[in-house]
């Protein structure tokens, strides 16, 4: 299975120490936020959303992983508010939601909450998001954010170690850019394999690529802790290993961390 950041941003944010390089699992500014996203008016409801035009990629169907990955993100003021409003749409919605695989929510430090939704299908989130219950919920939901909201949707997905896991303690999300996706899949590709026995602590990721952003992404990894996480980081990988996590590393722009040290995970009841 090739991946196309996924072991990447794990491995050089949480394994290579020392190289010049933020160690992301800390306190995250408000300079944390991606640069530069794609906002639009609240009104532009996605994923958990309504009323939106819909762009279908041919993106090749993984057994048991996503395949289509919505990310929705802003600023918040009241967390527990927000955390209501998911646990709302988990009780009343969710049951009917034909495709929703799970999600994955919190709210960073500088107040940045960040929201992924996995849907089996393009098609799966287009119906859901055409319910007229999901735009009523919305039309609540949205009015807890401080200002706009930043969609991306992704319709080419990649998974590692089965992707998300409820059973998380720590999840960290990664967003940034790359001008080079095949050579990032290639390098990455052996990293996943070598991972396992590196990163005991990891217990899944997967990577999105933004519709419509060339080489955007949103990778989002599950450890069991968050104590884990940092006892892993302080070992040294194998010297092979970090030169491919360095060289993948080169290719990675713009990259930014949110730390959801109290992640809201759902699955299907």
């Amino acid at each position: 299975m090739t991946l196309l950041v996924a072991v990447v941003a794990v491995g050089v944010t949480l394994m290579l120490r020392g190289h010049g390089h933020r160690t992301p699992a800390t306190h995250v500014g408000r300079d944390s936020v991606v640069p530069s996203p794609h906002v639009v008016d609240r009104a532009r409801i996605r994923g958990f959303c309504r009323d939106r035009r819909w762009r279908t990629l041919n993106a090749p169907h993984q057994e048991g992983a996503a395949v289509f990955v919505q990310v929705f993100q802003g600023q918040v003021t009241d967390a527990g508010q927000v955390r209501q409003a998911l646990e709302d749409w988990v009780e009343r919605l969710a049951p009917d939601a034909e495709g929703w695989l799970g999600s994955t929510a919190g709210v960073a430090e500088d107040g940045t909450f960040v929201g992924v939704a996995r849907f089996a299908s393009p098609e799966a989130a287009q119906r859901n998001s055409g319910r007229a219950v999901q735009g009523e919920w919305w039309s609540g939901a949205s009015k807890l954010f401080s200002g706009e909201v930043a969609f991306h949707d992704c319709s080419e997905v990649d998974t590692g170690r089965g992707g998300g896991s409820d059973r998380a303690g720590f999840v960290q999300v990664i967003q940034g850019r790359t001008d080079d996706v095949p050579r990032m899949r290639e390098l990455t590709a052996v990293l996943d394999e070598r991972s396992s026995a590196v990163r005991p602590d990891l217990l899944g990721f997967f990577t999105a690529l933004h519709d419509g952003e060339e080489g955007a992404f949103t990778q989002v990894a599950y450890f069991t802790s968050e104590e884990d996480a940092r006892a892993a980081e302080r070992g040294e990988p194998p010297a092979e290993v970090a030169e491919t996590l360095r060289e993948e590393f080169d290719l990675m722009q713009d990259v930014r961390y949110h730390d959801l040290r109290e992640p809201w995970l759902h699955s299907p009841r």
